[in-house]
């Protein structure tokens, strides 16, 4: 797992790619991922490092500001989270991972007509600058 914009103090041991600055979690195993959140606020994306858990394991995180503080803006009417991918349309796997034995490692393979399907399902945001928060 990598964790965009969380500083992990003294906790780095577990963010980031295999082999890099982690291990793999072996097949048959589990490990808990403690997250140490210090100073942030606001939306922060987490994200998978390994094989195909690259394209489907991913999201955000909402810290709010702490309990009776404010925004240092003025606090938003609503939210919409838009987390954008890249996507392969064919295997490429770097020559380095693979005399890691890493045989997945970025790897992520997606139908040739991706972008029309997604073209197919946009949606648009109705945004008023300065309306406030009801």
């Amino acid at each position: 797992m990598y964790m965009h914009g969380v500083k992990q103090p003294r906790n780095p041991w577990s963010d980031g790619p295999d082999f890099i600055t982690q291990c793999q979690i072996s097949p048959g195993t589990n490990h808990t991922y403690k997250v140490i959140f210090s100073t942030e606020e606001g939306t922060l994306w987490w994200h998978a490092h390994s094989d195909w858990t690259q394209s489907t394991v991913h999201g955000a995180i909402h810290i709010l500001p702490a309990e009776g503080t404010t925004y240092p803006f003025p606090e938003p009417d609503g939210e919409h989270d838009i987390i954008l991918e890249l996507w392969f349309s064919s295997l490429q796997y770097p020559s380095s991972s693979t005399r890691m034995g890493c045989h997945s490692c970025f790897h992520l393979q997606m139908p040739d007509n991706i972008f029309d399907e997604m073209l197919n399902r946009t949606s648009a945001l109705d945004i008023t600058v300065g309306k406030p928060k009801h």
